[in-house]
Protein backbone atom coordinates (compact mmCIF):
# COMPACT_ATOMS: atom_id res chain seq x y z
CA UNK A 1 0.00 0.00 0.00
CA UNK A 2 1.32 3.62 -1.39
CA UNK A 3 2.06 5.66 2.01
CA UNK A 4 -0.10 8.84 1.79
CA UNK A 5 1.66 12.14 1.64
CA UNK A 6 1.28 14.28 4.69
CA UNK A 7 -1.49 17.56 4.00
CA UNK A 8 -0.25 20.44 3.62
CA UNK A 9 -1.57 23.78 4.74
CA UNK A 10 -2.44 25.30 1.52
CA UNK A 11 -4.55 22.11 0.92
CA UNK A 12 -6.97 22.57 3.78
CA UNK A 13 -10.27 24.27 3.05
CA UNK A 14 -11.13 27.32 5.06
CA UNK A 15 -13.95 26.75 7.60
CA UNK A 16 -17.07 29.05 5.84
CA UNK A 17 -17.78 31.66 8.49
CA UNK A 18 -21.30 33.27 8.80
CA UNK A 19 -20.48 36.13 6.84
CA UNK A 20 -20.43 38.47 10.05
CA UNK A 21 -17.35 40.26 10.78
CA UNK A 22 -16.22 40.62 14.78
CA UNK A 23 -15.96 43.94 16.31
CA UNK A 24 -12.73 46.17 15.95
CA UNK A 25 -11.51 47.85 19.34
CA UNK A 26 -12.44 51.05 17.48
CA UNK A 27 -16.19 49.46 16.80
CA UNK A 28 -16.03 48.56 20.75
CA UNK A 29 -14.99 52.40 21.31
CA UNK A 30 -17.71 53.70 19.16
CA UNK A 31 -20.25 52.01 21.15
CA UNK A 32 -18.72 52.63 24.38
CA UNK A 33 -18.45 56.34 23.31
CA UNK A 34 -22.17 55.96 22.37
CA UNK A 35 -23.47 54.87 25.15
CA UNK A 36 -21.54 56.94 27.77
CA UNK A 37 -22.58 59.74 25.71
CA UNK A 38 -26.78 58.87 26.35
CA UNK A 39 -25.99 57.92 29.80
CA UNK A 40 -24.69 61.73 30.32
CA UNK A 41 -27.48 63.45 27.81
CA UNK A 42 -31.11 61.66 29.52
CA UNK A 43 -29.26 62.38 32.87
CA UNK A 44 -28.97 65.83 32.12
CA UNK A 45 -32.33 66.25 30.38
CA UNK A 46 -33.79 64.54 33.44
CA UNK A 47 -32.40 66.26 36.05
CA UNK A 48 -32.23 69.81 34.69
CA UNK A 49 -34.78 72.53 34.12
CA UNK A 50 -35.58 73.97 30.99
CA UNK A 51 -33.00 76.84 30.98
CA UNK A 52 -33.89 80.57 29.14
CA UNK A 53 -33.10 79.88 25.76
CA UNK A 54 -35.44 76.31 25.73
CA UNK A 55 -38.49 78.59 27.35
CA UNK A 56 -38.40 81.03 24.70
CA UNK A 57 -37.83 77.91 22.06
CA UNK A 58 -41.03 76.45 23.46
CA UNK A 59 -42.89 79.61 23.41
CA UNK A 60 -42.36 79.58 19.22
CA UNK A 61 -43.45 76.45 19.16
CA UNK A 62 -46.49 77.56 20.83
CA UNK A 63 -47.10 80.31 18.71
CA UNK A 64 -47.07 78.64 15.39
CA UNK A 65 -44.25 78.80 12.37
CA UNK A 66 -45.42 82.42 10.96
CA UNK A 67 -46.54 84.29 14.38
CA UNK A 68 -43.47 82.80 15.80
CA UNK A 69 -40.90 84.07 13.06
CA UNK A 70 -39.78 87.81 15.08
CA UNK A 71 -40.18 86.25 18.39
CA UNK A 72 -37.24 85.84 20.69
CA UNK A 73 -35.85 82.43 20.32
CA UNK A 74 -37.06 81.72 17.21
CA UNK A 75 -34.71 83.82 15.09
CA UNK A 76 -33.70 80.40 12.69
CA UNK A 77 -35.40 78.26 10.02
CA UNK A 78 -37.98 76.35 11.71
CA UNK A 79 -36.88 72.17 10.68
CA UNK A 80 -35.87 72.21 14.84
CA UNK A 81 -39.70 73.52 15.97
CA UNK A 82 -41.50 71.19 13.56
CA UNK A 83 -39.63 68.20 15.05
CA UNK A 84 -39.95 68.80 18.23
CA UNK A 85 -43.81 70.12 17.81
CA UNK A 86 -44.64 66.90 16.37
CA UNK A 87 -44.03 64.75 19.77
CA UNK A 88 -44.36 67.30 22.23
CA UNK A 89 -45.92 70.51 23.49
CA UNK A 90 -44.75 73.15 26.41
CA UNK A 91 -46.84 71.06 28.70
CA UNK A 92 -44.63 67.94 27.81
CA UNK A 93 -41.94 66.77 30.79
CA UNK A 94 -38.78 68.22 29.95
CA UNK A 95 -36.75 64.53 29.27
CA UNK A 96 -39.53 64.49 25.91
CA UNK A 97 -39.15 67.89 24.53
CA UNK A 98 -35.33 67.26 24.80
CA UNK A 99 -35.31 63.70 23.34
CA UNK A 100 -34.89 64.97 19.84
CA UNK A 101 -31.79 66.89 20.42
CA UNK A 102 -30.39 63.46 22.67
CA UNK A 103 -31.12 60.87 19.43
CA UNK A 104 -29.39 63.48 17.40
CA UNK A 105 -25.88 63.81 19.64
CA UNK A 106 -26.26 59.89 20.04
CA UNK A 107 -26.32 59.63 16.20
CA UNK A 108 -23.48 62.55 15.69
CA UNK A 109 -21.07 60.36 17.88
CA UNK A 110 -21.54 58.00 15.18
CA UNK A 111 -20.82 59.63 12.31
CA UNK A 112 -17.95 61.38 13.74
CA UNK A 113 -16.71 57.70 14.35
CA UNK A 114 -17.08 56.98 10.30
CA UNK A 115 -15.46 60.53 9.80
CA UNK A 116 -12.30 60.13 11.77
CA UNK A 117 -11.94 56.29 10.26
CA UNK A 118 -12.16 58.01 6.88
CA UNK A 119 -9.70 60.57 7.70
CA UNK A 120 -7.20 59.27 10.09
CA UNK A 121 -5.37 55.35 10.17
CA UNK A 122 -4.49 54.76 12.96
CA UNK A 123 -7.36 53.13 14.97
CA UNK A 124 -5.63 54.07 18.43
CA UNK A 125 -5.58 57.92 17.38
CA UNK A 126 -9.24 57.45 16.08
CA UNK A 127 -10.88 56.26 19.31
CA UNK A 128 -8.53 58.91 21.51
CA UNK A 129 -9.91 61.79 19.37
CA UNK A 130 -13.70 60.10 19.01
CA UNK A 131 -13.61 60.41 22.87
CA UNK A 132 -12.47 63.74 23.28
CA UNK A 133 -14.33 65.00 20.72
CA UNK A 134 -17.84 63.51 22.40
CA UNK A 135 -17.18 63.78 25.82
CA UNK A 136 -16.48 67.51 25.29
CA UNK A 137 -17.90 69.54 28.10
CA UNK A 138 -19.22 72.22 26.10
CA UNK A 139 -20.73 69.65 23.65
CA UNK A 140 -22.03 67.96 26.75
CA UNK A 141 -23.68 70.89 27.82
CA UNK A 142 -25.25 71.55 24.54
CA UNK A 143 -26.22 68.53 22.91
CA UNK A 144 -29.49 67.89 25.54
CA UNK A 145 -31.01 70.97 25.50
CA UNK A 146 -34.48 71.38 23.49
CA UNK A 147 -32.52 73.93 21.31
CA UNK A 148 -31.47 73.62 16.96
CA UNK A 149 -27.70 73.29 17.84
CA UNK A 150 -27.72 69.33 18.38
CA UNK A 151 -29.51 68.93 14.85
CA UNK A 152 -27.36 71.53 13.29
CA UNK A 153 -24.40 69.79 14.28
CA UNK A 154 -25.74 66.28 13.09
CA UNK A 155 -26.46 67.36 9.93
CA UNK A 156 -23.12 69.17 9.49
CA UNK A 157 -20.82 66.43 10.66
CA UNK A 158 -23.23 63.66 8.30
CA UNK A 159 -22.40 66.53 5.47
CA UNK A 160 -18.69 66.15 5.78
CA UNK A 161 -19.39 62.31 6.10
CA UNK A 162 -20.75 62.32 2.47
CA UNK A 163 -18.14 65.30 1.15
CA UNK A 164 -15.54 62.15 2.10
CA UNK A 165 -17.19 59.80 0.25
CA UNK A 166 -18.12 61.93 -2.95
CA UNK A 167 -14.14 62.80 -2.91
CA UNK A 168 -13.34 59.05 -2.50
CA UNK A 169 -15.71 57.52 -4.74
CA UNK A 170 -18.83 58.74 -5.93
CA UNK A 171 -21.86 56.84 -5.19
CA UNK A 172 -25.50 57.77 -5.44
CA UNK A 173 -26.01 57.19 -1.49
CA UNK A 174 -23.17 60.01 -0.95
CA UNK A 175 -24.70 61.95 -3.54
CA UNK A 176 -28.16 61.82 -2.31
CA UNK A 177 -26.75 62.29 1.42
CA UNK A 178 -24.83 65.74 0.48
CA UNK A 179 -27.74 67.40 -1.00
CA UNK A 180 -29.98 66.17 1.70
CA UNK A 181 -27.75 67.27 4.27
CA UNK A 182 -27.71 70.59 2.73
CA UNK A 183 -30.61 71.55 2.71
CA UNK A 184 -31.73 70.46 6.22
CA UNK A 185 -28.51 72.37 7.51
CA UNK A 186 -30.33 76.04 6.18
CA UNK A 187 -33.70 74.66 7.34
CA UNK A 188 -31.94 73.94 10.74
CA UNK A 189 -30.26 77.24 11.36
CA UNK A 190 -28.90 80.34 9.64
CA UNK A 191 -25.12 79.07 10.43
CA UNK A 192 -26.18 76.28 8.42
CA UNK A 193 -25.50 78.91 5.62
CA UNK A 194 -22.04 78.95 6.33
CA UNK A 195 -21.34 75.58 5.78
CA UNK A 196 -23.05 75.64 2.04
CA UNK A 197 -20.22 78.80 1.36
CA UNK A 198 -17.39 76.44 2.51
CA UNK A 199 -18.88 73.64 -0.09
CA UNK A 200 -18.60 76.65 -2.61
CA UNK A 201 -14.84 76.83 -2.16
CA UNK A 202 -14.37 72.95 -2.26
CA UNK A 203 -16.09 72.58 -5.07
CA UNK A 204 -14.36 75.24 -6.91
CA UNK A 205 -10.95 73.44 -5.68
CA UNK A 206 -12.60 70.01 -6.78
CA UNK A 207 -12.94 72.04 -10.42
CA UNK A 208 -9.81 73.41 -10.62
CA UNK A 209 -7.82 70.05 -10.03
CA UNK A 210 -10.51 68.29 -11.97
CA UNK A 211 -11.36 65.71 -9.26
CA UNK A 212 -14.79 66.50 -10.48
CA UNK A 213 -16.84 67.60 -13.92
CA UNK A 214 -18.92 71.00 -13.99
CA UNK A 215 -22.40 69.12 -15.16
CA UNK A 216 -22.17 66.73 -11.79
CA UNK A 217 -21.51 70.02 -9.54
CA UNK A 218 -23.74 72.29 -11.16
CA UNK A 219 -26.51 69.60 -11.01
CA UNK A 220 -25.96 68.78 -7.08
CA UNK A 221 -25.91 72.49 -6.05
CA UNK A 222 -29.26 73.38 -8.08
CA UNK A 223 -30.75 70.42 -5.88
CA UNK A 224 -30.00 72.61 -3.06
CA UNK A 225 -30.57 75.55 -4.11
CA UNK A 226 -33.74 74.86 -5.34
CA UNK A 227 -34.99 74.19 -1.90
CA UNK A 228 -32.95 76.25 0.26
CA UNK A 229 -34.03 79.37 -1.89
CA UNK A 230 -36.95 79.73 0.57
CA UNK A 231 -34.83 80.37 3.69
CA UNK A 232 -33.39 83.74 2.14
CA UNK A 233 -36.40 85.68 2.69
CA UNK A 234 -37.11 84.85 5.79
CA UNK A 235 -33.57 85.79 7.09
CA UNK A 236 -34.16 89.03 5.47
CA UNK A 237 -37.41 89.31 7.41
CA UNK A 238 -35.65 88.07 10.41
CA UNK A 239 -32.96 90.68 9.99
CA UNK A 240 -35.54 93.83 10.16
CA UNK A 241 -35.77 92.95 14.03
CA UNK A 242 -40.05 92.82 14.19
CA UNK A 243 -42.71 92.39 11.57
CA UNK A 244 -43.69 94.88 9.27
CA UNK A 245 -47.06 94.66 11.32
CA UNK A 246 -45.66 96.37 14.38
CA UNK A 247 -46.01 99.26 14.78
CA UNK A 248 -43.59 99.97 18.16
Amino acid sequence: MAEASPITHSEIAPVPTSGHRLMGVSDVVTVATMTAVAALLLLRAFTIGLLGDELLFLHAIDLGLVASLCEPGSSHPPLMRLIVGCIADSSSPDWLLRLPSVIFSIATVFVWSRVLQQLIRDKTAQSLLLVAMALNPIWIGLAFQCLPYAALTFFASLHCLAWLQICSARTGTATVTFVLTGIALTWTHFLGVNMLLADVLIWTAMLISRHTTLRYAIRINLAICGCTLAVVPIALFLHAGRSPLSTG
